[in-house]
């Protein structure tokens, strides 16, 4: 399996990257070229993402991040979403003639631009309670609870008015 983290121009540059592939076993990236673009991937040892626990899911969301970084300090780059894996190198070619003009065109437009991931954190019990006890939201529950109780069922189309 092939982890794809971004398409990078070639216009004939051999590119050196730090090995930091967090998903390869070699930590390494490879180059798969398809005339003047080239997807940067490295082996993977899984196919999705989504069985990961959240603490190793989000330092595997930094290491995709700092590949791609990497990936920046020596040529624009069109970054690929984060956690995509293709079966083989030929699948890596395939993508990358199918979508040939329109990554080119792509990663010409990026020129100098810089890509940003924030992922955020929170503890959502917290954040309710203190929005439950706003006054404005005490005040409508209070009103919403001396309804009649056919007053307080809402059918998906009530909620829509």
């Amino acid at each position: 399996m092939k982890y794809v983290y971004g398409i990078v121009p070639m216009n004939g540059v051999v590119y050196e990257y730090d090995d930091m592939a967090f998903a390869a076993p070699n930590n390494a990236f490879e180059i798969v070229r398809d005339g003047d673009l080239a997807a940067i991937v490295s082996d993977s040892t899984f196919a999705t993402l989504g069985d990961l626990p959240r603490g190793d899911l989000m330092r595997s969301l930094t290491r995709h991040q700092e590949a791609i970084e990497e990936l920046m300090d020596h040529s624009p780059v069109l970054p690929v979403k984060f956690g995509t894996v293709l079966d083989d190198e030929v699948q890596v070619h395939t993508l990358l003639h199918i979508g040939h003009e329109e990554f080119r065109q792509t990663v010409h437009m990026l020129g100098g631009c810089v890509e940003f991931d924030v992922a955020v954190m929170w503890e959502p019990g917290p954040i309710f309670a203190e929005i439950a006890s706003d006054p404005q939201i005490v005040a409508l529950k209070t009103q919403v609870e001396a309804l009649p109780p056919e007053d307080k069922a809402m059918d998906d189309e009530a909620l829509c008015r």
